[in-house]
């Protein structure tokens, strides 16, 4: 069934597989033709689903997501735990699953807010769920 929320999870996932898009691109630059170019378009596309999102919050503020909130009420704190995030996510990529939970761990502690404290959870799972998958 529709709901407010669900749009909004819709938009959020979207602006996820396209961000995971860029990534790949960008991983795979040697073999995709014109690599450039599409990390152009996709990087538009994103931009342009955040102008609709935005349009979206205006007119139905209640939806908006805690990152959003976040972000408004403490612009210095969000990046702050954003970069966090990022390391965190640096060390997970690179396949450091040990440093990469201290990162998280550590974004737990310090987070208040639902999305930081998800995602910080959600780290912690996968990074425990591949070191028991490689110790198995």
């Amino acid at each position: 069934m529709a709901s407010l929320e669900h749009f909004d999870l819709c938009i959020g996932e979207s602006l996820e597989r396209l961000q995971s898009a860029v990534a790949e691109v960008q991983e795979l630059k040697s073999e995709v033709k014109d690599s450039k170019a599409i990390v152009a378009k996709i990087v538009s596309a994103i931009l342009e689903i955040w102008k609709a999102r935005e349009i979206f919050y205006e007119s139905m503020p209640q939806v908006k997501r805690d990152f959003k909130r976040e972000n408004e009420e403490d612009e210095r704190r969000y990046e702050e735990l954003n970069a966090i995030l990022n390391k965190a996510y640096e060390f997970e990529k690179n396949g450091d699953f040990g440093k990469a939970t201290q990162v998280y761990d550590k974004l737990l502690q310090v987070s208040k807010y639902g999305f930081f404290k998800l995602t910080a959870q959600a780290g912690l799972y996968r990074c425990g769920v591949v070191v028991i998958q490689t110790k198995g």
